[in-house]
């Protein structure tokens, strides 16, 4: 009887997607937690005539652990995979993305 419920109370640890990682993101802020700064959106790094200077994500769900990734950077689309690492990392697979013409803001979202 023990050994029944020890099998049935395991439960496989897969690395899920969190639910509130799905939808539309707008990046605020560019943290560096080594040199402990902060680079926030301003009018002279960006350019606000191409989509309001934002740096925009769109994510959706394929599988538990995995889906599709888009957004527009200032001036540019771009599109991939993403899963979910063991160690809970985001990770873009065979991504798209043009880096044609871009401000100071996109610098950071690039890296």
């Amino acid at each position: 009887m023990f050994t029944s419920f020890l099998l049935n109370s395991c439960t496989k640890n897969e690395n899920l997607v969190p639910p509130d990682l799905i939808g539309n993101w707008k990046v605020i802020s560019f943290d560096d937690n080594v040199t402990l700064t902060k680079v926030l959106k301003t009018g002279t790094n960006t350019w606000p005539d191409y989509n309001n200077g934002d740096n925009t994500v769109n994510f959706s769900k394929s599988s538990s652990t995995s889906g599709e990734i888009s957004g527009r950077n200032v001036t540019n689309t771009f599109s991939g995979k993403y899963e979910i690492s063991p160690d809970n990392i985001i990770v873009i697979k065979d991504g798209i993305w043009t880096l044609i013409n871009e401000p100071e803001w996109d610098d950071y979202f690039i890296q």
